[in-house]
């Protein structure tokens, strides 16, 4: 919604909209290759929540200075920002969807993701026109949606780093009772390792924190 919401504002920020549309394009390909560097080096949760938290921030300041004259450029620098944070996390989720779930619902989880991102889109459409009864609401909005998202963030396990990705519900119950072990509580992945004894000999989960 935010990526899609952005996008759409854009030309309520003021300056020139195709300079701006120019600069939110060429931001992309390196919040692409970040993402892959950042999730192997700290983790997916907390790649997550730096992403929502900066996306949240510079999408709000954009609300809150929307109708100050003269500060086009700076809305536009946290538009670009916010755009940035958004290509990162939309790389993330959908790394971090395909190894949370357990490969019997893994498709279904995966597709299911993809079809919430698509009604987001559409809603974010819907949202966009807002500015035509108050400016800042698009903005305020988008920031609020990323905010809640940092939030529940937080409340997902950690997946970075494992052996094997989760082959059975059973693995994917005991994945999601990680919740609060990983990276994302400040260690690094050679801090320590937690080890999920599965039953039937099978090989468990490892994560390393």
């Amino acid at each position: 919604m935010c990526y899609y919401g952005v996008g759409l504002s854009i030309g309520s920020l003021g300056g020139s909209v195709v300079l701006s549309c120019i600069l939110m394009a060429l931001v992309e390909p390196p919040s692409r290759f970040l993402g892959g560097f950042l999730c192997t080096r700290f983790g997916r949760r907390p790649v997550l929540g730096v992403c929502f938290a900066c996306i949240g921030a510079a999408i709000i300041a954009c609300s809150l200075i929307i109708q100050q004259p003269g500060l086009a450029a700076v809305r536009t620098a946290c538009a670009i920002f916010g755009t940035f944070w958004s290509c990162l996390a939309f790389t993330t989720v959908w790394l971090y969807a395909n190894e949370a779930f357990a490969t019997p619902v893994r498709a279904l989880g995966a597709g299911s993701g993809s079809t919430l991102a698509r009604v987001g889109a559409l809603l974010s459409t819907l949202v966009a026109m807002l500015d035509s009864y108050w400016p800042p609401a698009p903005f305020a909005v988008f920031g609020s949606v990323a905010m809640a998202t940092l939030l529940v963030v937080y409340l997902l396990p950690e997946t970075g780093g494992m052996v094997d990705l989760p082959a059975t519900m059973d693995e994917g119950d005991r994945l999601g009772r990680l919740i609060g072990t990983g990276s994302g509580s400040g260690k690094t992945a050679k801090s320590r390792e937690v080890v999920m004894k599965l039953p039937d000999d099978a090989q468990g989960v490892r994560e390393a924190v």
